[in-house]
């Protein structure tokens, strides 16, 4: 469905996309990527920009698991942002 890796989308989901449907998102949104995060801010904002009211966090010292490489950043995060 993909391709041989993450990076080389050459399958069945090489065009699909579920951008247009963003703003359909009408509950609070969370957005988090890690510093080095190969998919990092650039794909974090556009995600933002179609979700009305989404924030976005980044994790300074983690890629793409902050949950795991920074859990108590990642924990603090989500708790403020579910009492808000």
């Amino acid at each position: 469905m993909n391709g041989p890796n993450e990076f080389t989308v050459i399958g069945s989901l090489k065009d699909w996309s579920r951008d247009a449907d963003l703003h359909r998102i009408t509950q609070p949104t969370l957005i988090t990527y890690g510093a080095y995060d190969g998919l990092g801010e650039p794909c974090a904002r556009e995600i933002q920009q179609g979700i009305p009211h989404a924030e976005v966090i980044c994790f300074h010292e983690s890629s793409h698991t902050a949950h795991m490489e920074e859990p108590e950043a990642y924990s603090a995060a989500v708790e403020a942002f579910l009492a808000r």
